[in-house]
């Protein structure tokens, strides 16, 4: 059962969490810069083992687990009405960096420099169990960040932050959960297409969204450059799948631990990856579009194994620090804090 949680304001121990997490994404940004497509993550599998795809990437099935959920402070007016959640965000009024929900991009740490943006997204007329208020995203973007840092020697993503804080946006879509499940496989590009026809996508942010809707057959999805190119990755957190045998994606909490990183919470990072262009074409176990298959313990491997992410590149010789000459290397990604000799864009950006 979803609570639907508010309160007046955020309260001593929110506040408190909040500066713990928010000095996780306080880094430093040293560059200045200046076609659409999607590459789907069905994140199950068949019957078989092997995982489900829709002519795109795959990766493997979630795994069922449970949670448990703190209260949220609500900086917003909200009506209810027959279990859908009508939101009006508060508007840019006194600093832009207070907490509280926005529905625009708070004003940058680091402006005009690449970065990670997070989004919490529903459909018109979808449910909000506001993730972005109760720490449930921030928990989860901290927890696969962490990871990140102690698998690539201290480097990190670096992500939109506004006075130290992660920034995350809040959107409802004007497309209802079932006219955006039809969608099939081209979910992701019809959010996007939604968020470029806003004005919310930028030239050199790629755009993080937790989508609270459903998603037929898939937990995410994410673009694969130069191939198809997009801004968007995604996670569909409450994907479902007419194999009864394979669980929803709600079954797998939202940032249950900021110690030890979750399905949702690799996935988020994994669909980031796919988007910078991983796992290349050109690597040595390079598979199923995007994925390698040398271990299922590598955060981009896809097959018939269970998914059970605890390395990122296993072997260095894939995606990063490979040193295949003019093959794309997370190592040298503009989106590395601290910034790579020679960083490179996404393929085709």
């Amino acid at each position: 059962m979803v609570v639907d949680r508010r309160e007046s304001g955020p309260d001593r121990w929110t506040l408190a969490r909040r500066a713990l997490l928010a000095a996780t994404f306080s880094v430093g940004c040293t560059i200045v810069v200046g076609g659409d497509g999607s590459d789907t993550d069905n994140a199950a599998a068949d019957s078989s083992g092997a995982p489900a795809t829709g002519g795109t990437s795959s990766t493997n099935s979630p795994t069922t687990t449970t949670t448990t959920t703190t209260a949220a402070d609500e900086s917003s007016s909200s009506t209810t009405t027959a279990g859908t959640t009508t939101d009006t965000p508060t508007g840019p009024t006194g600093s832009d960096c207070d907490p509280g929900r926005v529905d625009f991009d708070r004003p940058d740490d680091h402006p005009d420099v690449y970065q990670v943006h997070v989004n919490y997204v529903l459909p018109g007329d979808g449910f909000d169990e506001q993730l972005d208020l109760d720490d449930r995203i921030v928990t989860s973007v901290a927890a696969f960040q962490a990871w990140f840092a102690a698998q690539a020697d201290g480097r990190q993503l670096r992500f939109d932050t506004c006075d130290g804080a992660l920034d995350i946006r809040f959107i409802r879509l004007s497309q209802s959960e079932a006219t955006l499940r039809a969608e099939g496989v081209f979910i992701r590009d019809a959010i996007e297409a939604e968020m470029m026809a806003a004005g919310q996508i930028s030239a050199t942010k790629l755009e993080l969204v937790y989508y609270g809707g459903d998603a037929d057959s898939t937990c995410g999805g994410g673009p694969y450059p130069p191939n198809l190119i997009g801004r968007v990755g995604a996670l569909y957190l409450k994907g479902t799948f007419d194999d009864p045998n394979v669980p929803p994606c709600a079954s797998n909490p939202v940032g249950a631990s900021i110690d030890q990183p979750g399905y949702v919470d690799f996935s988020a990072l994994h669909e980031l990856l796919h988007a910078l262009g991983l796992a290349p074409g050109c690597a040595p176990h390079h598979t199923m579009q995007g994925h390698v298959s040398d271990s299922p313990q590598d955060l981009m491997y896809a097959g018939a194994e269970p998914w059970t992410p605890s390395n990122l590149d296993l072997g260095r010789d894939d995606y990063l620090d490979h040193g295949i000459p003019e093959c794309p290397d997370l190592g040298r990604s503009v989106f590395l804090e601290p910034l790579p000799v020679d960083a490179e864009p996404p393929p085709g950006w």
